[in-house]
């Protein structure tokens, strides 16, 4: 019971991880080009 729920929480950490590195790739994509159009 012990290891299933690690992995468990493991996964749920890396998609967290995950989600938060694509959030912050869109992100920067968003500002990239909002500075492009600005200039």
């Amino acid at each position: 019971m012990q290891t299933i729920h690690t992995i468990l929480f493991r996964r749920r950490v890396l998609s967290l991880d995950y989600i938060t590195f694509i959030w912050q790739t869109l992100l920067s994509k968003g500002t990239y080009r909002k500075s492009i159009s600005w200039s």
